[in-house]
């Protein structure tokens, strides 16, 4: 029986890649908030649920387009703190780390449906 908590993170296409798990720090973005110093340093955000990764990438698109699902151990590499509203939280690890879990088929975050497909 597999166990572990299941995460959801927004990734930019279709094949999830180093980049996607990288920190704020690690893909040069500026620190614009001391207090967050840990978390641009080596953190990621995911999402406890499917509907609330899937509703925050359709409202900031510039997030991504697919979803990945990581299933979270109980690993000493991986610490796992809720950092937002409900839903929202972070995940500190290296990158290597974070995309050795995922697990699953990526999801799309915008379903297709028939008229898609025309």
């Amino acid at each position: 029986m597999t166990c572990g908590r299941l995460f959801f993170r927004i990734i930019r296409g279709p094949t999830p890649t180093l980049d996607d798990f990288k920190s704020h720090k690690a893909r040069g973005k500026p620190l614009l908030d001391e207090s967050q110093r840990r978390l641009w340093e080596r953190g990621i955000s995911v999402y406890d649920s499917l509907d609330a990764a899937r509703r925050t990438a359709q409202r900031y698109q510039r997030l991504g387009s697919h979803i990945v699902v990581l299933r979270v151990e109980s690993d000493p590499g991986i610490e796992v703190e809720q950092t937002g509203p409900m839903h929202r939280f972070t995940l500190y690890a290296d990158a290597q780390t974070l995309l050795a879990i995922v697990e699953g088929a990526v999801i799309p975050v915008r379903e297709e449906t028939r008229d898609d497909a025309v």
